[in-house]
């Protein structure tokens, strides 16, 4: 490494000591003072944030309950916190937050903590010293301890007028205590939450989308680079969606274990395979390796911090996670500057991608470790500078493809150069150079024929052959049969065993149409979802009729093992003959036999339909 690397790297862990510095100082750095309990107007206003106005008190030995504290409110030293949300970053203590609330009117409203990470949150609500309102929930019991399933956490209220009321919420939690409060009048709530909510869904729908997108190119070209970046991608997005409730609602809600788990998790394995990926992006190893150890170095810390989240409390992992986050998004931001002053040409837009991403991520953990106040832009940073990081990444990744199709097209003129001087030898040398670059065409023409679930064809591959044997068929006047088949109650089979079993039943039907085919004209293909179609060429209607027929038999007795179970599983199947001419086309055919398939749904699945004119009649 240069001297120049040496005093870039120095610098870099310089910085790092310092923040943990800072860190370490500031677990309570929001500004305290002593005051007595604020009170709040409750109006008509349509939200009210009482994050500016509560209250806090610690209770080191958990031996406060709400009756007494609201029996002795006034002999408490009570703080404030500075800014709209009170943040007292990580802190295992018990906290009880207060406020007056005096309602003008008689009204109606929803109580909002949008911080779903949260282990336990108490509520109480106290009526003239009377306690009238009581919930306990939190992120460390079942979903359905929430009085209204949100992701947020949500308690309905009722003030009435000329009433003074006290409401005490007590939290206790192993990560950062952050209390985003807002009390909402219904509708507005209900318009806002909906609005958030459609930016999660934005947030991960283009996550999905790029990490599906990169992960066939790395099937298809067999590079890491894309596999590290999809990993990354898919980590990022459980971590999000886990810190916003999203995954325990959805995914687990009767398992807040896992929910305490899932966050960790995912955040470690973003950490290293960010690392791993950007060794291998910009390609550091060979040509810079002290570099490409340094940031190798990280990643095994996100491995090991990635295994040691899976055994040691939440509590006890999230304070190092969050610390070595921000020290991993330094030290790859020092790299990326660098290989650009070296004139690196990846370098440029690894940076100018990566830098949203790193800087949110950086505000993000500053913001949970109580730095940096709880606001929408810190809160929300992470999910902005994310999805313009995987944006600008894959724009990125394909600049790589480009340049090494540069590399390519210079090389493939050398060798042209070499050959015109070469002697025997060499152009035997190209000639089996060219025949490897065709059977790597011709490889990979077949596998964009062929479903990459069932390992049979696709339903471009299906047209493909129709189109064909219908032109042939023709010619000849020969019959053409299509049968077309459909998993029955496969939703049903998703939500109660999960996807990868649906995909496993997928791939036993599949197994079982290719088997029963036995002439090489025959074509079995996958053309959608838990849809198969046959194609049978010079096949009469019972003969297609009669192959339909066995594979629904075979199907219906050999049930799925799955995890030590057997799961049954049965299909419809429509069956449609043509003998093709010039007044018909081979679309009419399958749409016969989707008519037919559709009959058979519709008398009790599990049958085999062939189409004629009753079908249609039966359809009406």
């Amino acid at each position: 490494m240069t001297l120049n690397a040496h005093r870039l790297l120095k610098q870099s862990l310089y910085i790092a000591l310092l923040l943990m510095l800072l860190i370490a100082s500031s677990f309570h750095s929001s500004i305290a003072r002593a005051s007595t309990l604020q009170s709040v107007v409750i109006d008509q206003s349509l939200e009210i944030n009482l994050g500016t106005s509560v209250s806090y008190i610690q209770d080191p030995q958990s031996e406060m309950t709400s009756e007494y504290i609201a029996e002795h409110v006034t002999q408490y030293d009570w703080q404030v916190t500075a800014g709209e949300t009170p943040n007292l970053g990580f802190d295992a203590t018990p906290t009880w937050f207060a406020v007056n609330l005096q309602p003008d009117e008689t009204m109606e409203r929803m109580l909002e903590v949008s911080y779903p990470v949260l282990n336990h949150l108490d509520v109480f609500l106290f009526e003239d010293g009377v306690k009238v309102k009581s919930y306990k929930t939190g992120s460390a019991l079942p979903f359905d301890s929430r009085p209204v399933p949100n992701r947020n956490f949500l308690f309905p209220m009722l003030f009435e007028k000329d009433k003074d009321y006290l409401l005490l919420v007590r939290v206790e939690t192993g990560g950062a205590i952050q209390l985003p409060i807002i009390l909402w009048e219904e509708h507005k709530f209900s318009a806002e939450n909906e609005r958030d909510f459609a930016m999660l869904m934005l947030f991960a729908g283009i996550m999905l989308a790029l990490a599906i997108y990169n992960f066939l190119i790395f099937l298809s070209i067999k590079e890491m680079p894309y596999l590290w970046y999809v990993i990354s991608v898919v980590a990022l997005a459980m971590s999000q969606l886990s810190i916003r409730g999203i995954l325990f609602q959805y995914l687990w809600p009767n398992y807040p274990v896992v929910n305490q788990f899932a966050l960790t998790v995912a955040v470690t394995t973003c950490m290293a395979s960010i690392s791993f990926f950007s060794v291998q992006f910009l390609g550091i190893k060979g040509e810079r390796p002290i570099l490409s150890r340094w940031v190798s170095y990280f990643g095994w810390i996100g491995v090991g911090l990635l295994i040691f989240a899976l055994f040691v409390p939440y509590s006890v992992t999230i304070r190092p996670i969050a610390v070595m986050a921000v020290i991993a998004s330094l030290l790859i931001l020092a790299l990326g500057v660098y290989l650009i002053k070296k004139g690196h040409v990846l370098a440029r837009y690894y940076i100018l991608a990566f830098s949203f991403s790193l800087i949110g991520t950086t505000v993000f953990a500053l913001n949970k470790l109580g730095v940096l106040p709880y606001v929408f832009l810190s809160e929300y940073a992470m999910i902005i500078g994310s999805s313009i990081q995987v944006l600008l990444l894959s724009l990125a990744m394909a600049y790589r493809i480009h340049l090494e199709r540069r590399h390519r097209i210079k090389a493939q003129y050398e060798a042209l150069n070499i050959q015109q001087k070469a002697n025997e030898e060499l152009e035997h040398k190209v000639h089996e150079r060219t025949e490897q670059l065709q059977q790597a065409y011709e490889e990979m023409k077949r596998l964009s024929e062929i479903d990459g679930l069932t390992k049979i064809r696709n339903r471009q591959s299906f047209d493909s052959e129709l189109n064909k044997e219908w032109r042939r068929s023709s010619r000849t006047v020969d019959e053409l049969s299509v049968v077309m088949m459909d998993a029955d109650n496969f939703k049903r089979i998703n939500d109660t065993w999960g996807h990868p079993c649906g995909d496993a039943c997928l791939q036993h039907i599949a197994t079982i149409c290719r088997t029963s085919l036995n002439r090489a004209a025959d074509v079995v293909a996958r053309y959608g979802g838990e849809e198969f179609i046959l194609l049978l060429p010079n096949t009469h209607q019972e003969g297609a009729e009669a192959v339909a027929e066995t594979i629904r038999q075979a199907i219906e007795k050999s049930p799925v093992k799955w995890q030590e179970q057997e799961i049954d599983i049965t299909v419809s199947i429509g069956v449609a003959t043509m003998t093709p001419n010039s007044r018909l086309n081979y679309e009419d055919l399958v749409h016969n036999a989707d008519k037919a398939l559709y009959a058979a749904k519709q008398q009790g699945r599990n049958r085999v339909v062939v189409y004629d004119e009753t079908v249609d009649l039966e359809l009406k």
